[in-house]
């Protein structure tokens, strides 16, 4: 689901992009020089940190002394609205890439292939499957030895397993894939604060923030996609300007989703059994033969 660090990270990525040149996100934040040739009195260009929360006074001081703009990104409080959720299907949103392959030569079945995290390889032995999911790293090998274990009388040489029996044998890889969907909607308020060390440097910044913003159509985040931001109001505050400090406050909205994140297995075999009787069989890679339709 989408997290408000989430949007808050967002909107300094899309200010430090075009204040600084730079949409990094660091920990602690960094102060850059503006990119925009605003200048002190002294000729000396601008830096600027932006950063997520609301700072204490001493931090405030420390970037006002060294001539700094500091712009803090937060939620405003008491300022959320529910709106109804789209209701639609879940989306796919990401398939584990298959790195695995096996090659079926009876009575054997050779593994290739390094593993990642979310693929499953499976052996079908006449109408039983068997199957094991991969941990990222293991080896073809390793992976043949986990199914080999499984199959009474298999055994294994390196990345090759031997099915004993006379059994027709299959074999396939597939892997996971994600699905979101939307199970509620809200509307948030954020707060832009331009802390500066003087007006004519707090205006400068403050006139660049509204034009930024305004030409972004919406925040791609890893667990959805938001609307554009919707500005609301703007204030300045000179109370502060008794210690150095000028301030300007922005408020903007912005609406987004929660979205369920599934995993979902791939299909490994298909067919269907009804009484014990076979009425499919095994298939992981191409279309299901049916060998006899009954009622079931």
């Amino acid at each position: 689901m989408i997290d408000l660090s989430d949007i808050e990270n967002a909107f300094i990525a899309s200010l430090g992009e075009a204040l600084t040149g730079s949409g990094m996100i660091a920990n602690p934040p960094v102060a850059r020089p503006n990119t925009r040739g605003i200048t002190n009195t002294k000729g000396q260009t601008v830096e600027i940190r932006i950063k997520r929360g609301f700072p204490v006074s001493d931090a405030i001081n420390d970037d006002m002394t060294a001539g700094r703009v500091l712009i803090v990104v937060g939620t405003e409080s008491g300022m959320t609205r529910i709106l109804k959720p789209l209701r639609s299907p879940p989306v796919i949103t990401r398939t584990v890439p298959i790195t695995m392959s096996v090659q079926v030569t009876d009575p054997t079945v050779m593994i290739n292939g390094i593993a990642t995290a979310g693929q499953v390889v499976g052996i079908g032995v006449g109408s039983t499957g068997y199957a094991y999911r991969c941990v990222g790293g293991e080896t073809a090998s390793v992976v043949a030895q986990s199914l080999a274990s499984q199959i009474n009388g298999a055994q294994v040489s390196m990345n090759q397993i031997y099915v004993p029996g006379g059994h027709k044998l299959i074999a396939g890889v597939v892997s996971d894939s994600f699905t979101s969907v939307e199970v509620a909607r809200q509307v948030q308020a954020f707060r832009i604060a331009i802390y500066a060390p003087t007006p004519a440097i707090r205006d400068a910044i403050g006139r660049l923030i509204s034009p930024t913003l305004m030409q972004v159509r919406r925040f791609e985040l890893e667990y959805g996609v938001t609307n554009a931001p919707k500005y609301l109001n703007v204030w300045t505050d000179d109370a502060t300007a008794k210690a150095g400090v000028f301030k300007r406050v922005e408020r903007w909205e912005v609406e987004y989703p929660t979205n369920a994140v599934e995993q979902v297995p791939g299909v490994l075999f298909a067919g269907l059994n009804s009484s014990g009787k076979l009425v499919g069989q095994f298939h992981p890679d191409g279309p299901i033969k049916i060998e006899r339709i009954i009622n079931v």
